[in-house]
């Protein structure tokens, strides 16, 4: 066997390290640039108030409906309907943390609010068409639809806003 040189010994060893890291995928340069749990949470956690705060609206909607005009009631519910498409827009928007859980729930809650947002679209296009019976329906719709937007909200303000 022939002794390979030094120079070349160094050369191989550095090549088959450069193939054994771009085969694993090792290098740090592009794993900087995925976002970060602590990245996501700046995004989430505006977007995750503003979902609590139009269910609330969302409630005290539906509790004071009885008393309102057909018109109040479509400018009302369509309102909701556009702030709530508004904010499973931005939901949409972010950029999740390459993570299994939150992006399952990010994703579920994205579809949820989507939901949400049909739902109330529906009341407003009920009220504008003076139609109670389907306007109770839609309402009932809405609230069969809530967990649909609680239960992945609440897991992903627990993945997100809860860690470190």
């Amino acid at each position: 066997m022939a002794a390979v040189p030094r120079a070349t010994a160094a050369l191989l060893t550095a090549i088959l390290a450069a193939f054994a890291l771009a085969a694993c995928g090792g290098g740090s340069s592009s794993s900087s640039d995925a976002p970060t749990t602590a990245d996501f949470r700046t995004e989430y956690a505006p977007i995750s108030a503003v979902i609590r705060g139009i269910g609330d609206d969302i409630g005290a909607a539906v509790n004071s409906a009885k008393g309102k005009t057909d018109a109040q009631l479509q400018a009302q519910f369509g309102d909701l309907a556009k702030r709530t498409g508004t904010a499973a827009d931005a939901l949409a928007g972010t950029h999740p943390p390459d993570d299994a859980a939150i992006e399952q729930a990010r994703d579920q809650l994205i579809s949820g609010v989507r939901q949400g947002a049909s739902d109330l679209a529906a009341i407003s296009s009920a009220a504008s068409l003076s139609d109670a019976k389907a306007a109770k329906a839609a309402t009932i719709k809405l609230i069969q639809h809530s967990a649909n937007v609680k239960t992945p909200r609440l897991k992903l303000d627990k993945l997100v806003l809860s860690a470190n």
